[in-house]
């Protein structure tokens, strides 16, 4: 009885050592299968993509449009000022040079790349804002409030 309990145990060590030789085999397959799902779950802020610092600074508005038609005084004296948030969000305040007129800002808009351009929007309760930056530094702004109000500008860096 002692021989078949020593041969017994004999093999079932041997299975087992060659069922960790086997799992390790499988492991070091799988590993590289592994990396390549952890490495394509990774967004555009995880791979250090900085779209926000392409549009960042101020633009001189060359062109302002409302529903009313008017323009606020002096064009040139009217700023739209950018600053960065994340990689991928910016602040946008219309800074106009007339202390009785309110800025208006947007605190969290989303900056993409579209080709040479970089669009930006963001959604508010009681408006939209959608617009892009050129390649060369031209800012087309365009806010459309829900009660039909907007304001549509250019803007120069």
């Amino acid at each position: 009885m002692t021989d078949f309990l020593n041969g017994y145990i004999v093999l079932s060590l041997e299975s087992i050592n060659l069922s960790n030789q086997l799992t390790m085999k499988k492991i070091a397959n799988l590993f590289p299968i592994i990396a390549l799902l952890i490495l394509s779950a990774c967004n555009t802020d995880d791979l250090n993509v900085n779209l926000a610092e392409k549009i960042v600074g101020t633009y001189s508005i060359s062109t302002y449009t409302t529903e009313a038609g008017q323009s606020p005084g002096d064009l040139s004296a009217n700023k739209v000022v950018v600053t960065r948030n994340d990689n991928t969000h910016v602040t946008m305040i219309i800074d106009y040079s007339d202390p009785e007129t309110d800025d208006v800002s947007a605190t969290n808009v989303l900056v993409e790349e579209n080709g040479s351009a970089y669009n930006f929007s963001q959604s508010f309760s009681n408006a939209s804002l959608l617009g892009s930056v050129s390649s060369s530094g031209t800012m087309t702004y365009n806010l459309d409030y829900t009660n039909e109000n907007f304001v549509n500008l250019t803007a120069v860096k």
